[in-house]
């Protein structure tokens, strides 16, 4: 594995030097078009593979734990409750309580108020109000998440294992009931950005979350901000965009096409070969119990046998 240093290529210069392969470097239009290549480039090249360049660790988020707030008044069938300030309630929170179906989950907030998704079934409204207890399980990931590396909680040093919706649903495990968490799910990624704990944490903890992230997407072709990979493989990136921008201009550039885009494959299959120099893991059989002295994939130590 390479030392992977930032490119020093500002995205501005890149797209000059796409638009120079047909003399245009000095003209807006054809510079512009250059910049969509770049962008089509490094989209292609994102997709490509989880690249080692990319991990990168999450600020560490909040976990909370459980909470009830003690009063809480709503009409009879309506969607949303009255609730005092500072309630602390996020969407997409779990909320039991008072004429709910279970698994019922928190669909808005405002500052004295929350609502949920369908409506209170039989509820009415009582100038006392009721209890209503809010769990948390699931929790925003970054905006330029791509791909998980490895996920764990800091306060109980509990790596999680991920777990496919399917399979954990054939398990008829309960989803809802606070417990220590040991699995995650993306179920929700597409939909909501977020990574669903399982089962609900049943304390206040920290999630610390190791991913790869996507490659930058410029906003226009004449920032000055480095394009978004490393010195070494600039030429291949580069290369592909060269190939794009002359397809796409259609000049009959045959000759020119086909050295960019047999330079760009070679370049990725360089890109791949080098992937992991440093192997995170030996090819070797390792008892649970011998992962670092304590958990692991391998460990039956810390399965809850009484689920």
């Amino acid at each position: 594995m390479s030392l992977f240093q930032p490119s020093l290529k500002a995205v501005s210069a890149c797209c000059q030097e796409i638009a120079d392969t047909v003399g245009a470097s000095g003209d807006g239009e054809m510079t512009i078009r250059a910049g969509r290549s770049l962008f089509a480039a490094l989209q292609h090249f994102n997709n490509t593979a989880n690249w080692d360049f990319l991990r990168t660790e999450a600020n560490p988020i909040s976990i909370t734990g459980p909470w009830t707030i003690v009063s809480a008044t709503a009409s009879g069938g309506a969607a949303s409750a009255a609730c005092p300030t500072g309630h602390g309630i996020a969407v997409d929170d779990f909320v039991a309580g008072v004429g709910l179906v279970p698994g019922t989950r928190v669909s808005a907030t405002a500052a004295s108020g929350f609502g949920v998704f369908g409506t209170f079934l039989g509820f009415s409204g009582t100038a006392a109000g009721n209890p209503y207890t809010f769990t948390r399980d699931m929790y925003d990931l970054p905006s330029d998440w791509k791909a998980p590396y490895t996920v764990r909680t800091l306060g109980n040093q509990t790596p999680l294992s991920y777990v496919g919706r399917r399979l954990y649903d054939r398990g008829g495990m309960n989803e809802q009931t606070p417990s220590t968490p040991f699995w995650y799910d993306l179920f929700m990624v597409g939909s909501k950005g977020k990574i669903r704990l399982l089962t609900p944490p049943t304390a206040s903890d920290t999630l610390l979350i190791r991913y790869y992230r996507r490659m930058t997407i410029p906003t226009s072709p004449d920032v000055s901000d480095a394009v978004d990979i490393t010195q070494d493989y600039e030429p291949y990136l580069i290369a592909w965009a060269k190939w794009h921008f002359l397809l796409d201009k259609g000049e009959g550039r045959g000759d020119q096409m086909k050295t960019w885009f047999a330079m760009s494959q070679e370049g990725l299959k360089t890109m791949i070969r080098e992937q992991t120099r440093i192997p995170d893991e030996g090819l070797m059989f390792l008892p649970g119990h011998s992962s670092f002295g304590s958990w692991s994939d391998n460990s039956t130590r810390w399965i809850p046998w009484d689920y």
